[in-house]
């Protein structure tokens, strides 16, 4: 089936994106951009989406956890938190972000505007991966990060 394709019309953007390959997109009847789902969320999207889990036995406060966050990842936006209760123990915490000042592939993203506080995303990572380290005592002991869709 090479040389051929197949036009879905949707007003739904996750859907788009997971099964197109080249996305445009029409406003009144118009063209107005054209591109890869990647390339969208490059230049459109709002960012990533971190979760940090806190211990907090070892963390001390929620609040020393969140200005730990804050201090090694600048730019981070908290959206919110969560108890996590395992076998009727309330001992852990999910602190959620959005991040939009890292920069994944070779372009930079067209909502940020160039400033010494961007990350790249090899450097988001191992950020991340230092707060989490096992043998420090902040309580932050693991991190999930998803990119934001196009919705």
């Amino acid at each position: 089936m090479n040389d051929s394709g197949i036009i879905l019309t949707t007003h739904r953007m996750d859907e788009a994106q997971e099964l197109c390959d080249k996305i445009a997109i029409m406003i009144n009847g118009r063209f107005v951009i054209f591109g890869s789902p990647n390339y969208l969320m490059e230049a459109y999207g709002l960012g990533y989406m971190f979760t940090i889990t806190v211990n907090s036995e070892t963390a001390g406060s929620l609040d020393a956890a969140k200005a730990t966050i804050q201090q090694k990842i600048p730019g981070a936006q908290f959206i919110d938190h969560r108890l996590i209760t395992e076998n009727g123990a309330k001992n852990m915490w999910t602190v959620n972000y959005r991040v939009l000042n890292v920069m994944g592939g070779r372009t930079a993203n067209a909502n940020v505007a160039q400033a010494e506080d961007n990350l790249i995303l090899s450097e988001f990572f191992k950020r991340l991966t230092d707060l989490c380290d096992p043998t420090d005592a902040n309580g932050l002991t693991a991190f999930d990060v998803t990119r934001t869709n196009l919705e």
